[in-house]
Parts: structure tokens; C-alpha cells; sequence
């Protein structure tokens, strides 16, 4: 494991990054890459938080607001750690062997991690879109979460990933390429989706990702947070409730921040004051 780097932050004229101190730490000689916000308001929170981000694209259209998530939670006292899962971003590894078990594993290491620069004896798991799911099954799989937050998680893998195909061949089309769209098959090594690649291997644990089919207990709390007019968030909901999870849902139809590239869309009020309101309650 290496230590802390030296944050730039001071130079960027910014108070949002100038706390933040990048570091990378170690997963079986993965090296993941994150950014530490250490609590920065009078009150110290004696809970961590792990942010989750999206996988592919999403990731990239939801970067700004995570980071800015993660400054507000450590304004109200939280120390905070975003992540890279391996083969994504600043984190080594080869994208094309990820698999679905690596990020989980990712997650407990990087939950550990947090624990070891904060100090805290808990840690509470927030992700979007796939690091929702993920937080989730990480919880199942391994326990030690007490508090999870949801926010608009992937409930259906296979409908993941055929709104995935949809939005690559409607990308390419818009732009006279439609040509360049190959039918998605388990059996060729990899795909390209809208600049990144997805390998046959991960498309299957994607496709077989299915919360509602999820049967242990992930967490004691949850909150979810529902982007959206369907109703996956609200299944997901009342499922957690049936295994006796505390659950508290609610619904801001705001800015759909993994439909758009950045540049075009703003960043979404509700949900994080939300997040950090509910966990400042649970967690004080």
C-alpha cells in the first residue's frame, strides 16, 4: 500500500479541492486509485463514507458531481473516500479482464482503506447507477455495512445493458456511423461502447446483476433515491424493507446526470442534500 501524495489542490484556487488528498492503496497488487476528503466542519462524524462511482460512460458524466458530493458530506463532518475500481480511471489494471466480483472486492478493500485514514469504526456505502448495485451486493456478500445509500441503482442488469446497446447505436447514428454497430455477443472478446470496452466475461455478470432476486441482508439502513417516474426504485425499496432493512425512500425527478454529458447538463440539488441531510440524521 502507498501512502497519501501531495494534494495540488492549493494551486487550482478552489477550496473544493484543496482539502482532498490523493492517494493509492493496494488490492492484490491492484493499484486503486482515490481522493480522501477528511471532515471539514465542527462537527466530526464518526462514520465514514465510501463513494461508489458509475462504470463506462457514466462514470465519466458523473464524476463532477460525485466530487462535489463528497465535498459537501465532509463540510458537515464526514470523512469521505472516492475511488477508482480497478481498470477504470487513475487505478491500474486491464479494463478488458475486469469483472463484476473484482469492483466488489474493490469495494470491501477500499471501505478498509477508509477506515485505516479516519479512524472510524464505521463506514457508510453510497453509490449511483452500478456502484449502487454494487455497494449492494458488496453488503450481501461480505456484511460489515451498516448504512447503505442508493441512488438509482441498476435493479436489472440485462435491462442495463440493452439500454447501453441502445444508446451506442443511437450515439453512432446521430453521427453517420451507424455501419461501425456490431450485434453484442457473449462470445467475442470485447466491445466498444461509447469509449470503453466491455468484455464478453462482463457482460454476463452484468446481465445476471438482479437486485430483486438479491436474498441476504445487505445492510440495516438504506436510502434510495429515485431519479425517475418508474418503479424498479420503488420494488427495490420494498424489497430491502422484507429482509427487515430500515428503509427510507424518496423520489426527486431532477437531472438525470448519467443520460447526458456533462457540458449539457446541471448538477442535481435535491438528491445530495438529501444524502447528506439522511445520513447526517442516521449517523450522529
Amino acid at each position: 500500500m502507498t501512502g497519501p501524495r501531495t494534494s495540488a489542490g492549493a494551486a487550482s484556487g478552489t477550496s473544493e479541492f484543496h482539502a482532498a488528498t490523493p492517494l493509492y492503496f493496494s488490492r492484490d497488487g491492484v493499484q486503486l486509485f482515490g481522493c480522501y476528503h477528511p471532515p471539514a466542519g465542527r462537527v466530526r462524524r464518526e462514520c465514514g463514507i465510501l463513494l461508489c462511482y458509475p462504470v463506462g460512460h457514466e462514470y465519466i458524466r458523473c464524476h463532477r458531481a460525485f466530487r462535489v458530493l463528497a465535498v459537501q458530506l465532509s463540510r458537515a463532518g464526514f470523512p469521505v473516500l472516492r475511488f477508482d475500481y480497478s481498470g477504470i480511471g487513475d487505478s491500474s489494471g486491464d479494463g478488458t479482464a475486469s469483472r463484476l466480483d473484482h469492483w466488489i472486492a474493490d469495494i470491501r478493500v477500499a471501505a478498509q482503506q477508509l477506515k485505516q485514514l479516519s479512524g472510524s469504526r464505521r463506514v457508510a456505502v453510497a453509490g449511483l447507477r452500478v456502484g449502487g448495485t454494487m455497494a449492494m451486493m458488496a453488503g450481501a456478500r461480505h456484511g460489515g455495512i451498516d448504512t447503505l445509500v442508493l441512488w438509482q441503482p441498476v435493479v436489472s442488469g440485462a435491462r442495463f445493458l440493452s439500454e447501453l446497446e441502445d444508446t451506442h447505436r443511437t450515439y453512432l447514428g446521430t453521427r453517420r456511423l451507424g455501419h461501425l454497430v456490431r450485434p453484442w455477443t457473449d462470445d467475442a472478446a470485447t466491445f466498444e461502447c461509447l469509449g470503453f470496452a466491455y468484455s464478453g466475461a462482463l457482460r454476463r455478470d452484468l446481465r445476471e446483476m438482479e437486485l430483486l432476486s438479491e436474498a441476504r441482508k445487505p445492510a440495516h439502513r438504506a436510502l434510495v433515491i429515485d431519479n425517475t417516474e418508474g418503479q424498479d426504485q420503488v420494488k427495490l425499496a420494498s424489497h430491502l424493507e422484507a429482509f427487515g432493512v430500515d428503509v427510507r425512500y424518496r423520489r426527486h425527478p431532477e437531472a438525470q446526470i448519467w443520460e447526458a454529458e456533462p457540458y449539457k447538463m446541471l448538477l442535481p440539488r435535491e438528491s445530495p442534500r438529501t444524502i447528506g441531510e439522511w445520513l447526517s440524521e442516521v449517523e450522529s
